[in-house]
């Protein structure tokens, strides 16, 4: 974006995510935007006026959108594919916002642990244009395919390193947050435990000295 949208100005969605109510390559008409150009609202799919973030849209021409075409597939190869339930674009079939939800462990879903949950690593015998046959016999869909190769251990490598991100980026996530948050967890959690003696004078006594969570001086009545 080269300079802040502006109501009036018509953009082209560029990008969604399932719940966005746009759709890729579409164009929508700024009705309100904010003055650092972060946050622009239009009238969605759905006709309501509704804010999104600025990067969703691109202004002129040519508009790149993204691409969700079916990965070549070839009679003997190994595939890489979603298991459909534990598909994240299940309802929109958007192979990129999909894979992009592995940012998140188990790509939000908090009952996936094992990558194998979630991908499949499949060797083909029979395609077919929309679906293509294992050599189990068993029919899949393509647009679940994300990935091919020989062998299939290259794909197996793939699955894991990409299962791996999301956790990695959780637990970094959690790590910092607990750190940045642990004075101010032990302040309120004490704060509150004065609270409940000073409540409660008959059980713990009149508490003369605070010396923190689970350390205190007490004079009974």
């Amino acid at each position: 974006m080269t300079a802040p949208f502006k109501p009036g100005d018509e953009l082209t969605c560029v990008d969604r995510s399932p719940d966005a109510r746009l759709t890729v390559g579409k164009t929508y008409v700024v009705q309100k935007a904010r003055p650092d150009g972060s946050y622009v609202s239009v009238v969605n799919d759905e006709r309501r006026l509704t804010q999104y973030a600025a990067t969703r849209f691109s202004k002129g021409s040519p508009v790149v959108v993204r691409a969700n075409a079916l990965i070549p597939i070839n009679p003997g190869q190994w595939v890489l594919a979603y298991v459909e339930h534990f598909y994240p674009g299940h309802f929109d079939r958007d192979m990129a916002c999909a894979l992009e939800s592995l940012v998140k462990g188990g790509s939000g879903w908090d009952c996936i642990y094992d990558a194998g949950d979630q991908f499949e690593v499949l060797q083909v015998e029979r395609v077919m244009p929309k679906t293509y046959l294992t050599v189990e016999g068993e029919r899949r869909l393509r647009d679940l395919v994300f990935a091919t190769a020989s062998p299939a251990g290259e794909l197996l490598a793939l699955r894991d390193k990409l299962f791996a991100i999301g956790f990695a980026a959780d637990r970094a996530i959690q790590e910092e947050t607990a750190r940045r948050m642990a004075s101010f967890t032990a302040k309120t959690r004490a704060a509150a435990l004065a609270k409940v003696h000073a409540a409660l004078p008959h059980i713990f006594g009149s508490v003369t000295e605070n010396k923190g969570y689970g350390g205190r001086t007490i004079v009974h009545p």
